[in-house]
């Protein structure tokens, strides 16, 4: 499996996880009481059914392109904005199939606790899953140009090109002293 789909597997399953952790938590919140596990599952197949649709819509707002991996100033608000187009969807969804429950509250409480807990899962944990922590420590001033330097990283970066117009430079500069 490569390194891509990995990464893309392990978005999906925490986003589906993170979105059943915000429903539990939203009946928790709302109830003030633990869930019974009637209440769970007369809520679980209606979600189960918008998770399948926003994960579709997550999809359509680029949250699974390569480039949010590493955008993560602006990925934030995307997830917020995408959030805010998931409740309007399920409001609807609500309005058009007759479930067994018509959550309107439980809604507005999902969508503050998803927002946090999949913020919470891109921004922070999903990095700490996902990388294969490989540290390079190049020694300071140890390579001449930065193509040399770029030759000796295993793995060279998105970035990279931003990163060697920095160090090449500095190490100019510092190449005298």
């Amino acid at each position: 499996m490569g390194e891509r789909t990995r990464e893309l597997l392990i978005l999906l399953a925490g986003d589906i996880f993170f979105f059943f952790i915000s429903l539990w938590l939203t009946l928790l919140v709302r109830y003030l009481s633990w869930p019974t596990t009637e209440l769970f599952l007369l809520h679980f197949w209606p979600f189960l059914l918008l998770t399948g649709v926003w994960l579709a819509i997550f999809y359509l707002a680029g949250l699974y392109d390569k480039h949010t991996v590493f955008l993560k100033s602006l990925l934030f608000s995307r997830i917020l904005n995408t959030q805010v187009v998931n409740i309007i969807v399920a409001a609807l969804l609500f309005l058009i199939v007759p479930f067994a429950i018509a959550p309107k509250t439980n809604l507005i409480i999902y969508l503050v606790i998803s927002i946090i807990l999949i913020g919470w899962w891109r921004l922070r944990l999903f990095n700490q899953l996902s990388s294969k922590q490989e540290s390079f420590d190049a020694p300071p001033l140890v390579y001449p140009t930065y193509k040399e330097l770029a030759l000796s990283i295993p793995r060279p970066q998105v970035n990279f090109s931003l990163i060697s117009r920095i160090i090449y430079p500095l190490s100019l500069l510092f190449k005298y002293f």
